[in-house]
């Protein structure tokens, strides 16, 4: 049942508007002569609508809204004012306060019924919306939990892929992805997004596993002719993740297809300058050179962390974000 709380400190007033009341299907009142015991109630109750004396001993109907409305809770609760005094500003005043109804006394029983049933009807729908809302929200985080737990098996079966084409390149993105993190940590990304990269940063090469094995698998410095080609793994990696629908699988396109553009707009695939690049491929660039100068190749030894960052620092504003390389110098003085 709902309930309707009704204030007057006259019992044949009471009698009435409980009686006018009773005509709504599936509503009960709640009487009271005093505010004090009215307002109790309303601590444990939350009213569908208040009926309110405006001239009462003690404290005015307007006087009670307020304190009513200040019960957390009970914010939105409709109310109906009754008075003998039909002054216009008091009519203002108390529109104004968010009354759904003046009514003068003597009471009009028909007014009554029509303007309480209007209101109710329409709380009823507010009430009805909001379930709906949450339903609907309900169902929508469910279809976004089981969407990004089968992405997450998708990008799980993607690297996996890419170990056993080649281990040392999914050994190379595991580093980039650690960095990464440390790297969107430091530039302040919000956990929820760390979180999607984290997941996501893994396969930012996945691209590579389309390649031959005479490329993939290098133990020379490539020529030129085969640098060209190398530049194919991100149009392969926008094939093997299609057009995502999850924020999992965006996130992973995003950093497989922007990790190779510059601050400086000579990048590729798309020439995106500045901060059209995406932050996360920002951060990538940065991670992955690092982690590629700091590996050792078939045709060179590996560079050392203070000459790795120094190679990315003469690059700074060019290749790179300075931001993002700043968060570099100062992950690495905080260690491995």
């Amino acid at each position: 049942m709902s309930e309707v709380l009704v204030l007057d400190d006259h019992e044949p007033n009471l009698r009435l508007y409980a009686k006018v009341l009773s005509k709504i299907p599936g509503v009960v009142s709640q009487c009271f002569t005093e505010p004090k015991p009215a307002l109790a109630w309303a601590e444990t109750k939350i009213p569908i609508l208040a009926v309110l004396d405006q001239t009462m001993p003690d404290i005015s109907g307007l006087e009670f809204a307020d304190k009513l409305r200040a019960i957390p809770g009970r914010e939105n609760v409709p109310f109906m004012m009754v008075t003998a005094n039909d002054e216009r500003e008091l009519r203002r005043t108390a529109l104004r306060s968010g009354a759904i109804g003046f009514l003068t006394k003597p009471v009009d029983p028909v007014e009554f019924l029509a303007i309480a049933t209007n209101a109710l009807a329409s709380d009823r729908r507010r009430r009805d919306a909001v379930t709906r809302a949450d339903e609907h929200g309900v169902r929508a985080r469910k279809a976004e939990k089981e969407l990004s737990s089968r992405d997450g098996v998708l990008l799980d079966a993607l690297f996996e892929t890419m170990r056993a084409r080649d281990p040392l390149l999914a050994r190379h993105a595991e580093r980039v992805t650690a960095l990464t993190v440390r790297l969107a940590k430091r530039l302040g990304m919000a956990t929820s997004e760390r979180e999607l990269l984290a997941r996501a940063a893994r396969v930012h090469d996945i691209g590579k596993i389309a390649f031959p094995d005479r490329i993939l698998h290098e133990t020379v410095r490539l020529e030129s002719a085969d640098l060209a080609l190398v530049r194919e793994h991100v149009a392969h990696a926008r094939a093997i993740l299609g057009d995502p629908a999850s924020p999992l699988l965006r996130t992973a396109l995003v950093v497989a297809t922007t990790h190779h553009e510059r601050w400086d707009g000579a990048g590729y695939p798309g020439g995106l300058r500045g901060e059209a690049v995406p932050l996360s491929g920002r951060i990538m660039a940065v991670a992955d050179a690092y982690c590629a100068m700091t590996d050792a190749r078939p045709w060179r030894a590996a560079l050392s962390p203070g000459h790795a960052l120094a190679n990315i620092e003469s690059s700074r504003a060019t290749a790179y974000d300075p931001r993002v390389v700043e968060a570099l110098r100062a992950a690495l003085a905080e260690g491995p």
